[in-house]
């Protein structure tokens, strides 16, 4: 059986269309912002796995979740400075996509 705190997660990661279209067009916004200018950025960051655990675990993920719209420009952020950017000209690999919706916008 599920508890309530369980329940308010998953609420959490459902959206209405407005909620998805929003976010997706904001984060296409960020997302093409930033691949006008990845070619002046280095490959991939230069930061250890320690450093970026310590970047991650600096988020304020209670138990109850967080609103996705508050935390999708954060990790946003965090991601498109602290990757390995696959739409580097000087990239070359495979990628597989996720089948779900918030997902899908986490993978662009």
């Amino acid at each position: 059986m599920k508890d309530i705190a369980t329940y308010q997660r998953e609420a959490l990661l459902n959206c209405s269309k407005d909620q998805f279209q929003r976010m997706g067009t904001q984060l296409i916004q960020r997302i093409a912002n930033f691949n006008s200018t990845i070619k002046n950025h280095s490959l991939t960051t230069d930061k250890t796995a320690l450093e970026l655990n310590q970047m991650l675990a600096a988020f304020d993920l209670s138990e109850k979740g967080k609103d996705m719209e508050q935390l999708l420009p954060q990790i946003t952020e965090l991601l498109l400075h602290q990757s390995l950017f696959n739409g580097h000209p000087g990239f070359m690999g495979y990628i597989t996509s996720s089948p779900n919706p918030i997902g899908a916008l986490a993978d662009l």
